[in-house]
């Protein structure tokens, strides 16, 4: 599972997901919100947690993607690397 976008939403994302996946990419551009996200939920969460910086590398390791933005504009810039991404909004 790759979660596109490191911020709350894919904390909600990754604590309903951890005990049905074993691993859980997050994607995120900027490094700080990656890094803390990553060992938050690590520390959190059974499944095992991956830092990726590239959207579209996280989308080609993972069996399914979601765009875990609310933020429109940031949404349609994941969509654009990973089409196939379920959106929230």
């Amino acid at each position: 599972m790759a979660l596109h976008g490191g911020r709350f939403i894919s904390w909600v994302i990754a604590k309903e997901l951890d005990k049905q996946v074993d691993e859980i990419i997050i994607s995120d551009i900027d490094k700080w919100v990656l890094d803390n996200t990553v060992n938050n939920l690590q520390d959190e969460l059974n499944a095992t947690i991956i830092a990726e910086s590239d959207d579209k590398v996280a989308a080609a390791q993972a069996d399914f993607s979601i765009a875990s933005s609310t933020m429109i504009p940031i949404k349609e810039n994941i969509l654009k690397k990973v089409p196939n991404a379920l959106t929230i909004v």
